[in-house]
């Protein structure tokens, strides 16, 4: 009963995470899941699931989610029909991903191996093993025969640029029956204490190559006294981005959240000399005293600002930063986490050079902001949201386009006369990225 309740909870999980975003773009050569190191108990994965990614080689992602683990095997679910059956360590069935591998039976002495653990293997002694294989429904059946190795300890890149002391097994193939297609053989990367997979190289088919990897350790801050407002956080150790989003509910329900990593200071630092370049350049080209006095005050402001690098965020579910990989950012020990409050005010940035702060209204368009801001007639325009997504703006009489909702926190950036019209947006970003700090 344990197993079924588990079961259709983590189905009705890839079901609803499958109706928010498609979990599963594509089936390629190079196939990608993660899992754990070291195995929960059954009634804990059937409560609080862990999750894993089946990656295409191009790049896209998809979520499958861990149903229940009994007796060494594991049954993991993807959107639909998409489903993998592992078996201490070894996928031993697919469904939904072409080529399903329907039926795996392991023979010989090797395979005991398995069950007792792969740390028990005597070193460099190859001990042989049988595979048979179905594939397509069990149309087409193939035995072959392997060597497993224990081949020596090594260090093993894990989660995070983290490494690991883990010995590496190697399974051989040695021929086939009947003139078949040899299947590849594995390699298995296995704790040396307690045997567990931590890591392997393995093959759906003959062709098409998947990696079983770890995912990332759920290491979270300690959980707050939720009667305190929600405080900004300075990290003291690296964490994955999603793994501190998860330590409080709380900034999952944040407009928008500030992220400020030493990773993007090269970055926000080169957008801030290059606009200081540009405006010394702007002057010297000028004859109109005013206009030079804009330029003036404009670099002095921008040379007093305290550069700090902000992450742009689409997201801030960590479940979906966990199932986009590329957008959850490894931060470092000192990064900060920032909650934006709702009522963040819009800074617009006039013609004049001027840093005008409003209030936010949800009703108010772009056009009212550079209204309450003096600002007069202009075609052009950057609005950079909250998030960090840039907007172009066309607001002249002859160009005039629907303008998109400004939210908390955004920053409105108008031409100055003198600055290269790349310029707008780089000021923009510049203001958007020092906003919060």
């Amino acid at each position: 009963m344990k197993r079924f309740l588990g079961v259709m909870l983590v189905t009705m999980l890839a079901a609803n995470l499958a109706a928010c975003n498609p979990v599963l773009k594509g089936v390629g050569d190079g196939l990608l899941l993660a899992t754990g190191i070291g195995q929960a108990p059954l009634e804990e994965k059937a409560t609080n699931p862990n999750f894993g990614y089946l990656k295409v080689s191009s790049g896209p992602e998809a979520l499958f989610v861990l149903g229940f683990r009994e007796h060494g095997r594991e049954a993991w679910f993807g959107a639909g029909p998409m489903a993998l059956t592992i078996t201490n360590g070894v996928v031993t069935s697919s469904a939904g991903i072409g080529d399903d591998l329907a039926h795996h039976v392991s023979a010989g002495p090797a395979a005991a191996y398995f069950n007792a653990g792969l740390h028990t293997l005597p070193a460099n002694q190859p001990v042989q093993l049988q595979r048979t294989r179905s594939v397509l429904a069990g149309i087409q059946q193939h035995t072959q025969q392997y060597e497993l190795v224990l081949v020596r300890e090594e260090q093993v890149k894990v989660w995070a640029g983290k490494r690991l002391p883990l010995l590496r097994i190697e399974e051989r193939p040695v021929s086939s029956q009947n003139n078949e297609v040899t299947w590849p053989g594995a390699v298995y990367w296995v704790s040396p204490d307690t045997g567990d997979m931590v890591a392997s190289e393995q093959w759906l088919t003959p062709t098409r190559r998947f990696a079983l990897v770890p995912r990332e350790a759920q290491k979270l801050l300690p959980q707050p006294e939720h009667d305190q407002p929600l405080q900004a956080v300075s990290l003291t150790e690296e964490m994955r981005l999603s793994n501190v989003l998860r330590s409080d509910p709380r900034w999952q329900q944040q407009p928008v959240v500030a992220v400020y990593s030493q990773a993007k200071l090269p970055q926000a630092k080169r957008l801030q000399r290059g606009l200081l370049i540009d405006i010394r350049m702007a002057e010297a080209s000028l004859n109109n005293a005013d206009q030079r006095a804009v330029l003036q005050r404009l670099h002095a402001q921008i040379q007093a600002l305290p550069v700090a690098g902000r992450w742009a965020l689409p997201q801030i579910d960590p479940y979906w930063l966990d199932a986009s990989p590329a957008r959850n950012p490894v931060l470092a020990a000192g990064d900060k986490l920032v909650p934006q409050m709702a009522d963040a005010p819009v800074t617009v940035i006039t013609p004049n050079g001027v840093i005008c702060k409003q209030a936010y209204k949800p009703q108010l368009s772009v056009r009212d902001y550079l209204t309450a801001c003096d600002v007069g007639k202009v075609s052009h325009g950057v609005l950079v949201a909250a998030n960090g997504s840039v907007n172009q703006l066309a607001l002249g009489l002859w160009n005039r386009q629907p303008t998109p909702s400004v939210d908390p926190g955004a920053v409105i950036a108008t031409p100055i006369k003198g600055l290269p019209v790349a310029a707008t947006e780089e000021l923009a970003k510049l203001w958007w990225m020092e906003s919060l700090q």
